[in-house]
């Protein structure tokens, strides 16, 4: 069970912050189990990367992360409260079995500091449903991530100013999609703009004031919102004149 979190302390870019937001109005999302790492069980983990061994210090985390898990049922998503590091998917946010989970998570912490240099928070982990999903091509290079429709709006003051592909076209290129071109310009074709805008703006309301970014995945269930951030911290396509930079 996901124990009660005090979010106004919270960085606002969470996920800890902003899904119980959207959860208390409704919004089609993955089901989602939160999990706390202390900072003793983080530094007993960060000891793998020393070429140390690590204690029994991590232990009790480990523990929620699989009881979270079991709940939740494999395969599963696993990221922390800022990422979960797709581009080397089959080894840190997709978890196919129970075995996997560990390494996973180890895996997540060291990419966490690598990407940011300590500065995101380890406090809160997500563990998530995997939604059923229909892919539009995989990306060979990283390690087969799905490449499915998705969408990332910009809203302000819960009023929708754009959307974009989530996917670029460089993204898919460097990733190794095969006729990346012809897969970005299908990903382009979203034939329930109108309802995904009005995710949008219901996700960016149920947040609070302010500019943010809304990441909507398609899915056999249809369409999910799964990912939000500051706008201006958050990658947004070039040439839009909806930029927040």
């Amino acid at each position: 069970m996901t124990p009660f979190i005090n979010t106004s302390s919270l960085d606002p870019n969470n996920l800890a912050y902003w899904y119980p937001r959207l959860l208390a109005c409704g919004l089609p999302m993955p089901k989602t189990l939160l999990v706390r790492a202390h900072e003793e069980e983080l530094s007993d983990i960060a000891n793998v990367f020393e070429g140390q061994e690590m204690t029994c210090a991590s232990e009790p985390f480990f523990k929620r992360l699989t009881e979270a898990a079991q709940e939740i049922g494999y395969p599963l998503f696993l990221r922390t409260g800022h990422t979960a590091g797709k581009q080397n998917w089959r080894h840190t946010c997709y978890v196919a079995k129970e075995r996997e989970l560990r390494d996973h998570a180890i895996a997540l912490v060291e990419y966490s500091d690598i990407i940011s240099f300590s500065r995101f928070s380890l406090e809160w982990w997500a563990v998530r449903e995997f939604l059923p999903l229909t892919p539009v091509a995989h990306a060979p290079l990283f390690t087969d991530l799905p490449i499915c429709r998705e969408v990332r709006a910009f809203a302000v003051d819960g009023k929708v100013k754009c959307i974009h592909p989530y996917w670029s076209e460089r993204f898919l290129e460097q990733g190794g999609v095969s006729e990346f071109t012809a897969v970005y310009n299908a990903l382009k074709d979203i034939k329930d703009e109108d309802y995904v805008k009005d995710l949008a703006a219901r996700a960016a309301q149920a947040a609070g004031p302010g500019a943010w970014s809304v990441d909507i995945l398609s899915t056999e269930r249809g369409w999910n919102v799964i990912d939000m951030a500051e706008a201006a911290k958050s990658y947004h396509m070039s040439g839009c004149a909806n930029r927040f930079d």
